[in-house]
């Protein structure tokens, strides 16, 4: 049986150092991240409703949940909110299948392609 080729040596040793390396990463993005919270938990904590160490008052607590809702609530309504335009309603005497719709409201610009499948306007 063969041994590796220098191909597939140099491709295992690449694949080590990449481990290394992403560990090495890993480990450093780690201790930031700790050593960034031990620095941020002594200053502000509003999450907590705490402000260097000091306890906000309910009333301003209320204000700032009311304000979180109202921005979801208005985030919420602008995505949902339909362009107008006019229907045309249509109908037809038969459904084109078994059980299917004889009465829809259509767009303007597709008037004319039902038209031609046999809907009517009303």
């Amino acid at each position: 049986m063969a041994g590796l080729t220098k191909e597939q040596r140099a491709a295992r040793a690449a694949a080590e150092k990449a481990a290394q390396d992403a560990a090495a990463l890993k480990a450093s993005e780690s201790a930031q991240a700790e050593s960034a919270a031990q620095q941020s938990g002594a200053g502000e904590q509003i999450s907590g409703q705490t402000v260097a160490g000091e306890a906000l008052p309910p009333v301003l607590t209320d204000v700032m949940e009311e304000a979180i809702d109202t921005t979801r609530i208005e985030d919420v309504t602008e995505e949902q909110e339909m362009p107008a335009f006019e229907t045309v309603r249509m109908a037809r005497e038969e459904p084109m299948h078994p059980g299917g719709p004889t009465h829809a409201d259509v767009h303007p610009d597709e008037v004319e392609n039902w038209s031609a499948a046999g809907w009517r306007v009303e």
